[in-house]
């Protein structure tokens, strides 16, 4: 395939024609492999809204090697193609001196605004809306509203819903798009939807969510303390903090920080920093598995065949602990439980875990004596210990998320490594402890 330099003047104008067809998306994963040349010539030729809704779909890297591409004329009409919110993810990835070029093309209310709107907590709802919204007074009528509508600029999204306030700009109610063209000699009265459901700035991101999933809602209207309508958060941009929240609660369960940009573009070094912490982490805490096992050393050497069961019952008690963590945390996520319902999850996973522990055991003891040439105290020790390690590992694994909510720290990192060290603790201590009691060693 030929590079835009190489082409004459009439495939040049169907390659610009055939990008300014492209999703906005394709169209930043191409500018990603042009060469610095190449983008100076295609950003001439390309649309300007076309080039800006693509310069927010880019990599941080790409979008500081884009600015210093581009002059203040172009970067200025780029500028003004993008929405609130994506000027505030732009700048949150830039360094301060694109930031001072960035914040220059913009007028003073704007500038204002996006200040403003950087000003909110990195968690917050007001971090992630976007101010872009049609707003009328609960008074005026279709013609009004429609005429508003026609000479808005805000992408369609923005247009489904139209948000009615008073003249104290209290949110008192809302209007379908659909319902306008459908309704047009109706009163407005009996149109407008008067159960809003709304959240607050300073409301948590996952709040947010679990609202935006409960209702169902492709908008979620965003008030300040005194109900005055500020912004809206869309389904997409909510979509986008659920999958970095993912990233971030997967990382975590893994003992490693989030990293935000795409793996194989992170070098090497960096994964190294996030990952070497935990494992240094573990391996000292290893060794107290190391010490409890020197600790009955003289069991094992009293019946050496205990050996050969231990790593099934680490790893049975961490795959029962980790279930239970899992669905807790869900849970927590979702909004289904709270820290006050910590004696209730310990009950249910008190029975889930008897129910199931039993299961194992018995089907452990017959698996023992089909396939293991050992005495029936033997059978009776690892099938018994197993039982108590299950029931053990699944309230550690239900409880720990709980403590983390408990001392305002994430619950996801008490899924993974600190689960994993408590839960290989205990097992070898139950373990030997009952093979002490049952074997007389």
């Amino acid at each position: 395939m030929k590079g835009l330099l190489e082409l004459n003047k009439h495939d040049l104008m169907v390659e610009v024609n055939r990008l300014n067809q492209l999703h906005e998306v394709d169209l930043a994963a191409y500018m990603e492999t042009l060469d610095s040349e190449e983008f100076l010539l295609m950003s001439h030729f390309l649309e300007k809204k076309q080039l800006a809704e693509a310069f927010a779909e880019l990599s941080r890297d790409y979008k500081q090697e884009m600015m210093n591409h581009l002059n203040d004329e172009d970067l200025r009409v780029v500028v003004h193609h993008l929405d609130s919110m994506e000027l505030v993810d732009t700048i949150k990835e830039l360094p301060a001196n694109l930031v001072k070029r960035l914040l220059g093309q913009l007028d003073g209310s704007k500038r204002s605004l996006i200040n403003q709107l950087l000003g909110y907590p990195e968690e917050s709802v007001g971090s992630i809306m976007g101010v872009e919204m049609v707003k009328c007074l609960a008074e005026e009528d279709q013609a009004q509203i429609l005429t508003k509508l026609s000479n808005s600029k805000f992408d369609p999204e923005y247009l489904q819903i139209i948000w009615m306030i008073d003249h104290n700009q209290h949110l008192v109610g809302y209007l379908y798009l659909s319902d306008l063209i459908r309704y047009p000699h109706d009163d407005l009265n009996t149109i407008i939807q008067t159960d809003v459901i709304s959240v607050k700035t300073l409301d948590d991101q996952e709040f947010a969510s679990n609202i935006m999933n409960k209702y169902h809602l492709s908008l979620l209207p965003v008030t300040d303390e005194e109900g005055c309508l500020v912004g809206v958060v869309s389904a997409d941009i909510m979509l986008d903090v659920m999958e970095e929240e993912f990233s971030e609660d997967m990382a975590s369960m893994q003992g490693m920080g989030g990293i935000d940009e795409d793996y194989l573009k992170v070098p090497a070094f960096v994964h190294f920093k996030k990952r070497i912490v935990w494992l240094l982490i573990l391996m000292v805490t290893a060794t107290l598995t190391g010490y409890i096992i020197q600790r009955y050393d003289a069991i094992l050497s009293g019946s050496v065949i205990l050996a050969a069961y231990i790593p099934m019952l680490m790893d049975s008690g961490g795959n029962a602990g980790g279930q239970a963590t899992t669905v807790i945390i869900r849970s927590l996520t979702l909004g289904e439980v709270a820290l006050k319902d910590a004696a209730k999850i310990f009950l249910k996973e008190f029975e889930i875990s008897i129910m199931v522990g039993i299961c194992m055991a018995l089907l452990n003891m017959v698996r023992i004596m089909v396939m293991d040439q050992v005495s029936m105290m033997v059978n009776l020790t690892v099938s018994l210990s197993l039982l108590l390690t299950i029931i053990m590992a699944k309230l550690v694994g239900s409880m720990l998320p709980l403590v983390g909510t408990f001392f305002k720290q994430d619950p996801v990192v008490m899924a993974g490594p600190i689960l994993t060290t408590v839960v290989d603790t205990f097992s070898l201590l139950i373990y030997f402890e009952i093979a002490s009691l049952l074997l007389g060693l």
